[in-house]
């Protein structure tokens, strides 16, 4: 199994994931917090990286087939889950944040919903490096 890799200091990638029909998830150092963009595998050495660094303590699901093993993650860090509302009926019996159009999580992060595969289709904009 691949180990998550390092996109710039604060920003790291897992492995594809085939519950999330190949999708690729993202976990977020920021001064807000740390975020987990969309669910990776949910094994011991997923687990173990998340728990070296200091948790999470908000994820969010970007688009419908991003769930996975999402309330494994919140079970074990619980963390609240940002999703777009039109998504949020997919994860019942979560703690959500449900947002429309956009959600702020301070630091210049925010969330947005925006065109995609989904009806409730989201982005993260981080404004370190220049804006990611």
């Amino acid at each position: 199994m691949k180990a998550p890799h390092s996109i710039f200091e604060t920003v790291f990638a897992f492995p594809p994931n085939r519950e999330t029909l190949g999708g690729t998830s993202y976990f977020i150092q920021t001064s807000s917090g740390n975020g987990l963009i969309d669910c990776p595998a949910w094994n011991d050495e997923n687990r173990k990286f998340l728990e070296d660094r200091g948790g999470v303590q908000w994820s969010l699901l970007t688009h419908r087939t991003g769930k996975g093993a999402i309330r494994q993650v919140q079970a074990e860090f619980d963390c609240p889950i940002l999703v777009q509302e039109q998504e949020a009926y997919l994860i019942p019996e979560t703690t959500r944040i449900p947002f429309r159009e956009k959600h702020d999580l301070g630091d210049g992060i925010i969330v947005f919903w925006t065109p995609g595969h989904s009806p409730g289709s989201a982005c993260l904009y981080i404004p370190e490096y220049g804006g990611v």
